[in-house]
């Protein structure tokens, strides 16, 4: 307040300063826009660490999937492909997240119920018609 009793909101210095993420003008806190806070806070809610921790997890693993090996990318872009992250969910969150993988085996191993045994079943399976040729 002034002294002549006004409202002056508190000025906040870094807000012209570009999203640390996108480079969008910010307005929530850490240095993020409105739509990157929402990202943050939703994977936080979901997996239990941030948009910033799966970036370095998928650093860590060289950038790709590690089952297929392809390049993994955020977003779409040529060449990339898109960053799905792994869970447990009978872990608890933060401790949940296997990896990163692409969206092609992350979607594999859900549809074999992330089975050990179903997956080594179709290997066998695959081998078997193999020796056929």
């Amino acid at each position: 307040f002034k002294k002549t009793g006004e409202y002056v909101p508190a000025e906040k210095p870094d807000m012209n300063l570009p999203c640390r993420r996108c480079g969008v003008t910010p307005i929530f806190a850490k240095r993020l826009c409105e739509k990157c806070y929402r990202v943050d806070s939703n994977y936080l809610h979901k997996y239990g660490i941030t948009w910033d921790a799966k970036l370095a997890l998928i650093d860590r693993q060289g950038r790709a999937c590690p089952i297929c090996r392809v390049t993994l990318g955020i977003g779409s872009g040529a060449g990339r492909a898109e960053a799905c992250t792994d869970h447990d969910n009978s872990r608890p969150k933060g401790s949940c997240i296997r990896g990163i993988l692409c969206h092609s085996c992350n979607v594999g191993l859900g549809n074999f119920d992330h089975s050990e045994s179903r997956l080594l079943s179709a290997i066998e399976y695959l081998r078997f018609y193999e020796n056929i040729k």
